[in-house]
């Protein structure tokens, strides 16, 4: 019998262990997670892969809407990201297909948003998609609808989709909620902390020694201890490639808003502020908000008083002993060394824009579970091809996220800065001159994972970009040091 380790909770740790567990039944599947350290974040969003994972899974989403208090998102509003201080969607790809698996008559109940009236879906089915989706979300109305042609007794089994979606959560509700589904699973649970790691000769780990002198052994180790990084990053000292010249962020600032619940929207909303942008994630209870600035220019104190400005009045920040987060974008150029696997924010994180560091987390335990004995073969070709792409995926993300910050907006020295003082990858470079010539095909995109053509021209066209003083800058100074 094999014995597999994950060291930390939240959300990565328990979605692995969960994984894991589905894999290997008959193998011993062990968290550690520590007593002294809480979970980031307050409130989270995802993308239609968290879904999908679940139902993999098999956990129930109508009970996990109601105990991590969730809410549909169907994409991401973006506010402010212009000159014109306007807003616009950037939607998942929509999709005509049931739902009838996810959802029942009382989880649409629960999430008090209005269903789009049948006649309304008949009449936009054959019309330009993406626009009216826009318009659907800035009406408050969800993109589903009830087929009243459709005889059934179940009234969700009637349910039609306009879009694909996913769901914002209560990130420490999400991981209490896991992990109650784990332990049911036969999955250990144990809190202490890992203080020692013992080796063989080939460097393989093969037993944590906990705070409380116990010896856990491990065949394989799933590193999810956070920005910690325990293991891949402090024992095996993995090369950190930093992004940091292409994405300016440095710091996060959580805070609480209450919600009006008669009002949920369906999205997410970025909002571009003087020195980074504001997330507002909707919980059922409440908004997960944060403000995540470059701190080159305005300290946590000036960072409140702009959050507080623009609010109109003081929020809640649950981290108020201890302030924003600081953060450095990059990831492990190895996220997969020996027998340990880096998992969540242990491997990677660029910032929080668009919620890739959860779909990148599925992305990476899809991958790595497609083959159940990989993990146990100490195949070096595979660690070696497994890890190159896991570098491209990120940096794929990277260009992707830093595409947004590619605006008009110059109604602070960040903005006006930004395309000075930051850089932008050869390949984002290539794509902003097509993008502009209308060049952009779906060919374009062929080695690309995450994000393709709508993608590009939702953001590209939502920011306002090209005109002269903005991508005829960026593409002539920046191809004069290729």
């Amino acid at each position: 019998m094999k014995n597999i380790a994950i060291v930390g909770g939240g959300t990565a740790g328990w979605v692995t262990a969960l994984y894991a567990k589905k894999m290997y039944p008959n193998e011993n599947i062990t968290l550690i997670q520590s007593p002294e350290i809480g979970i980031l974040g307050a409130g989270e969003g995802s993308t239609p892969r968290l879904l999908n994972l679940f139902s993999f899974l098999d956990i129930p989403l109508e009970e996990l809407i109601k105990k991590t208090k969730s809410t549909i998102k169907v994409g991401i509003k973006f506010s402010n990201w212009s000159k014109d201080k306007d807003s616009y969607f950037h939607n998942f790809l929509n999709s005509n297909i049931f739902f009838s698996d996810y959802l029942t008559d009382e989880s649409v109940d629960f999430f008090k948003l209005p269903l789009l009236p049948y006649e309304k879906f008949l009449d936009i089915q054959n019309k330009s998609q993406p626009l009216i989706l826009n318009k659907i979300l800035n009406n408050g109305d969800i993109p589903f609808s009830i087929d009243i042609t459709k005889n059934a007794e179940n009234k969700m089994d009637k349910i039609l989709s306009y879009s694909f979606y996913s769901i914002h959560f209560d990130a420490k509700l999400l991981a209490n909620f896991l992990s109650e589904i784990g332990i049911s699973r036969g999955i250990q649970l144990i809190e202490d902390d890992v203080v020692k790691i013992e080796t063989n000769e080939n460097n393989d780990i093969v037993g944590l020694i906990l705070k409380n002198k116990k010896n856990i052994l491990t065949d394989f180790v799933f590193d999810c201890s956070g920005f910690s990084r325990l293991i891949i990053g402090k024992h095996y000292n993995s090369k950190w490639k930093s992004f940091s010249e292409f994405l300016p962020m440095k710091k996060a600032l959580p805070f609480f808003i209450e919600m009006d619940e008669d009002s949920i929207p369906a999205y997410t909303e970025a909002i571009a502020m003087d020195y980074g942008w504001m997330w507002k994630i909707p919980l059922q209870h409440r908004y997960g908000c944060g403000y995540v600035f470059d701190s080159d220019y305005i300290d946590e104190d000036q960072a409140k008083e702009e959050i507080e400005k623009f609010l109109g009045f003081k929020p809640s920040y649950p981290r108020e002993t201890k302030g924003a987060f600081s953060f450095s974008p990059g990831c492990f150029e190895e996220v997969w060394i020996n027998n340990c696997l880096a998992v969540g924010l242990s491997s990677a994180f660029v910032e929080p824009l668009e919620a890739t560091s959860l779909g990148q987390t599925v992305d990476l335990l899809q991958k790595i579970f497609t083959n159940r004995h990989l993990i146990f073969s100490n195949n070096k070709k595979e660690k070696k091809l497994f890890n190159k792409n896991y570098l491209n995926t990120t940096e794929e993300i990277v260009d992707f996220l830093c595409l947004h910050y590619v605006t008009n907006k110059d109604n602070s020295e960040f903005w006006k800065n930004f395309n000075k003082k930051n850089k932008k990858s050869k390949k984002l470079i290539n794509y902003l001159k097509l993008g502009k010539n209308f060049n952009l095909k779906y060919s374009t995109f062929i080695h690309d994972e995450y994000f393709t053509l709508e993608n590009y021209y939702e953001i590209i066209f939502g920011n306002k970009i090209f005109n002269k003083n903005n991508v005829d800058y960026i593409v002539n100074e920046e191809s004069k040091n290729w």
